[in-house]
């Protein structure tokens, strides 16, 4: 839960490190009280997102990826395509990223 994408554990062990970020942003309606449940997980969320970016500062991947996922919640599986199609953009750019530092 705190550590959204612990890549520093690989850093040392592999010529290329790839981070990928996938906690995805949600649509919220003007004046909307959230649930139970959306305000937790938005406190988790908050609390990973200031870990990461600490962690960032101190200690980068070589490439680092952060699809732009949208409107999809923790563990709905159901819109497994969704997601792919939403990565569409980031993973073109990972492959570009990829082929600058490859060679």
């Amino acid at each position: 839960i705190v550590d959204l994408v612990p890549f520093e554990h690989i850093a040392d062990k592999c010529d290329v490190s790839i981070a990928v970020d996938v906690t995805g942003t949600r649509t919220r309606k003007d004046h909307e009280v959230p649930r139970v449940w959306e305000a937790v997980a938005g406190a988790i969320e908050i609390m990973q997102e200031a870990t990461l970016a600490e962690k960032m500062k101190r200690q980068r991947p070589d490439v680092f990826v952060r699809p732009d996922i949208c409107d999809v919640e923790l563990l709905d599986f159901s819109k497994a395509a969704r997601v792919l199609g939403q990565s569409e953009p980031a993973i073109k750019k990972m492959k570009k990223d990829l082929e600058k530092i490859l060679g």
